[in-house]
């Protein structure tokens, strides 16, 4: 199973080339990478501008020691900003050259997908920025360093959504952990603090060393770390090693631990309860959108022919996170613990979607993560806003929450919106969330786990709706009064309101660019395999992929294909860009292949 024949990988397939703008000199040839990748460049080079400005800055005595962090946060935000015009101005590059997706020797990935969620993660991250100023403040967190840690782990968080190859997965990982770790304990006056950094870097470096085990495992069985090549050889299952399939399942348990699922969960509780509210907020959106994209690009790519070896342990996770953590909620009093065990269930709905091995579980999922991620930086926008008058008190447990709609009747209303859209109560967003995933489920004849999917959806809404309940009817044993919310936080929940409340009303454009976004992933392994088919079939061979006929090319060409339905078919260039190089086949292939009258059909359906 072992590949060695060159002329087999396909994109140095002649058909390419007249796409290929990276060309003439190997000098023109760098400099159109380094191109490619602009954005990233121009924000590991304003990281490095900004630290060297807050270390000369802030210890001049000359200056009498300036307090930077607010202004190193809108010069971040600028950063950002500028950085999101960059990838969407390479958008126009991926419309125009839909096949070129690889840079520096394929270790790099550019296409649509990557460009969404590398732009759903800058705008998540200034928001994370921009809700902190007054927390921060208040806080008196005053190290200019804290805004520079965010922007390393965004920075990482972007090479890791593009990377192609298990050496750069793996630094960006490391670049997002290390950066982590030291935000975790940045609240040096708490000792919950100091013991969730502690949990957080023992348990993050054991993942890591699940992940780099897996990791060489694949390498040296298998002799490459680049995952279209791993594609390539993974995709006859009949003589895989079971070395491959260990390395699998390291790599499946580091990435559940990084994204918090059950039950590699013991460190999310403990970490969000103890870290500033400030770095739970980042932590529970922009690290986890990374890891999920990029374990959601590998299991529907590099190893999408073992998927009856992840989708069982895949399907069981989501299970323990849905049932098993929506009953330890229950039983939640701390209003940080709450919402962190809140978080693995909802990550439980969105592993459900990624499970089903479908273009419907893929995008349904999408549609779960845009949501969520609104709901989740509503929600906790609501508690860094509530501030008692008195600074010795702080927001702790849920009952703290007591008669709040009589402090603040509108915030009031805000949270216990946010809290129904969570639970999926319609017409909110939530609701539309879990109505795709479990549609998706029952179009996969998947009914059992619908059904458990909707029981702990009804059951959930019980602790969601015990929320509402005391903020509307419990009533104080103290009576305190908080501090007026300040503007920042009170633009961003009215815009984020206006999203729960008035979804129904862009329901459809976010349902297309969730449909978009699936089919990129898609395009990938059906232009690989084209290819790789053309290659064989050209150079006259006999076996493909080493089995004795092409049956099995065909089988899993026609269930790719079919994967895409005429109903959810949208202009993706990058599909249409691999059936125009279908076009230009000889007409010997294209008739062979026809001769399989299903894959004849599932071509002409995008005609």
């Amino acid at each position: 199973m072992l590949f060695s024949d060159p002329t087999l990988y396909p994109y140095h397939h002649t058909n390419l080339m007249k796409y290929a703008y990276l060309k003439d000199s190997s000098l023109n040839f760098i400099l159109d990478n380094l191109y490619i990748l602009l954005p990233e460049l121009y924000l590991f080079f304003f990281i490095n501008i900004l630290l060297l400005y807050g270390v000369i800055y802030n210890t001049s005595p000359y200056h009498n020691y300036p307090n930077l962090i607010k202004n190193i946060g809108w010069l971040s935000i600028q950063t950002l900003i500028i950085t999101i015009f960059l990838i969407y101005n390479r958008i126009t590059l991926i419309i125009k050259y839909p096949l070129i997706q690889y840079f520096f020797n394929e270790s790099i990935n550019i296409s649509l997908y990557t460009a969404f969620f590398k732009i759903f993660v800058l705008i998540l991250s200034i928001l994370c920025i921009f809700i902190s100023f007054n927390y921060l403040k208040n806080e008196k967190i005053n190290t200019f360093e804290y805004q520079i840690l965010l922007l390393i782990v965004i920075f990482g968080s972007l090479c890791l959504i593009s990377s192609n190859d298990f050496l750069i997965l793996y630094l960006a990982i490391e670049i997002i952990s290390l950066s982590l770790y030291i935000l975790a304990s940045y609240n040096t006056n708490s000792s919950l603090s100091a013991e969730a950094s502690l949990k957080y870097v023992i348990l993050g470096s054991f993942s890591s060393g699940l992940f780099l085990f897996g990791s060489s495992l694949f390498y040296g069985f298998t002799g490459t770390i680049n995952f279209n090549k791993l594609y390539l050889l993974l995709l006859d299952t009949s003589d895989i090693y079971y070395a491959v399939i260990l390395g699998l399942l390291f790599f499946f348990i580091s990435f559940l631990f990084k994204l918090g699922a059950a039950p590699f969960h013991m460190w999310v509780a403990d970490v969000y309860e103890g870290v500033p509210i400030s770095v739970t907020i980042f932590l529970t959106t922009v690290p986890k959108i990374a890891i999920f994209s990029i374990f959601t690009r590998l299991m529907y790519t590099c190893f999408y022919s073992l998927i009856y070896y992840w989708q069982p342990l895949l399907t069981l996770t989501a299970i323990i996170s849905i049932v098993f953590i929506t009953f330890v909620l229950v039983s939640q009093k701390k209003i940080k613990r709450f919402l962190a065990y809140s978080s693995i269930v909802h990550m439980g709905y969105l592993l459900l979607g990624i499970s089903l091995g479908t273009l419907e579980g893929v995008y349904s999922s999408f549609l779960y993560l845009i949501i969520y991620m609104v709901n989740t930086i509503n929600i906790w926008t609501i508690l860094i806003s509530l501030n008692y008058v008195e600074k010795q008190y702080k927001i702790k447990y849920i009952s703290d929450l007591n008669f709040l709609y009589k402090i603040n009747p509108l915030l009031a209303i805000v949270c216990a919106l946010s809290l129904l859209s969570m639970a999926g109560i319609p017409p909110l967003a939530g609701f539309f969330a879990k109505f795709y995933i479990f549609l998706a489920t029952l179009q996969n004849a998947s009914y059992l786990l619908a059904f458990i999917g909707l029981l702990t959806s009804v059951v959930s809404s019980f602790y969601y709706i015990r929320i509402i309940k005391v903020m509307y009817f419990e009533a104080k044993k103290q009576h305190f009064y908080y501090q007026k919310i300040n503007y920042n936080n009170a633009i961003i929940l009215s815009f984020t309101t206006l999203f729960i409340i008035f979804f129904i009303f862009i329901l459809s454009i976010v349902l297309k660019l969730a449909i978009l976004i699936s089919l990129s992933i898609f395009s990938h392994t059906i232009y690989i395999d084209l290819t790789v088919f053309e290659s064989y079939f050209l150079s006259k061979r006999i076996n493909l992929y080493g089995c004795s006929d092409y049956n099995y090319f065909l089988y899993r060409l026609t269930e790719e294909l079919t994967l895409i339905s005429a109903e959810y078919f949208i202009n993706c260039p990058e599909i249409v860009a691999s059936l125009d190089a279908w076009d230009n086949w000889p007409q010997d292939v294209k008739d062979f292949l026809y001769a399989d009258g299903t894959i004849k059909t599932s071509i002409n359906r995008f005609r």
